[in-house]
């Protein structure tokens, strides 16, 4: 709660006391505090849900039987710590796709619906979790690397295989892996692989061989290729609902 400028000055020409707490007083008889601490109210960004919380939600609606779950018993497999996880269940409940109780110690989080219902509630604040697209000469990829792009796309669907394969990566590990093995970038004519950095781990979703159908979806929705965007919708008919 606060005051406009305005109203303040309304208030006090009036002669009426008035307080906000932490951030505003005015007692005539006692004293007069009138400091501007205005706190900002938090909101959600608009243009989408933050990493963590589209990693939560997309864990969430692939394993729709672990119930109610904590930051704890999140962070490990969606490799985050726990405090990370929390700020995603911040923007989850600012999102009103989710809310939150404590128990004891700890903070759970229930999603307000469940599976295709909750996806298309949430459409208008995915975001496609690549950050970046690198091409490669040589075939040194890591196995732990998964399938992505409209190479797993096409793994995944009826869509024609591209010509060189798309792996995906945590864009934190980015640095490590390319100097670990010796990568050399070069433009797209010239490569023989693709890896698209992600603004989340690509291995905390999925334990196949490709990245996980919700982030694909979430990556081509979109595409200005209608045959990309149809596959990506041919993703969800494939889902367990």
């Amino acid at each position: 709660m606060t005051f406009s400028a305005h109203n303040r000055s309304r208030l006090i020409g009036q002669g009426v006391p008035f307080i906000v707490p932490g951030n505003q007083l005015y007692m005539p008889d006692l004293a007069i505090d009138l400091r501007e601490h205005f706190r900002a109210p938090r909101h959600r960004q608009a243009d989408g849900l933050s990493p963590a919380a589209q990693t939560v939600l997309f864990d969430h609606i692939l394993h729709p039987h672990q119930g109610e779950t904590t930051p704890s018993l999140l962070a490990g497999r969606l490799h985050y710590s726990a405090m990370s996880i929390g700020r995603a269940f911040d923007d989850l409940v600012a999102a009103a796709l989710a809310e939150t109780a404590r128990h004891g110690k700890e903070r759970r989080i229930r999603f307000r619906a469940e599976g295709r219902q909750l996806l298309e509630e949430a459409a208008p604040l995915l975001r496609s979790p690549v950050r970046s697209l690198k091409f490669l000469r040589g075939n040194a990829i890591p196995a732990c690397l998964k399938l992505a792009g409209e190479s797993a796309l096409s793994h995944l669907t009826d869509l024609a295989r591209p010509r060189i394969d798309t792996f995906a990566i945590a864009a934190t590990d980015w640095k490590a892996i390319s100097q670990a093995i010796g990568l050399i970038e070069t433009d797209r004519d010239g490569a023989d692989c693709a890896i698209e950095t992600w603004s989340y781990d690509p291995a905390a979703l999925s334990n196949t061989y490709t990245v996980d159908a919700l982030s694909l979806y979430a990556q081509f929705r979109d595409h200005r290729d209608e045959r990309i965007a149809m596959a990506a919708e041919r993703l969800l008919e494939n889902l367990p609902w």
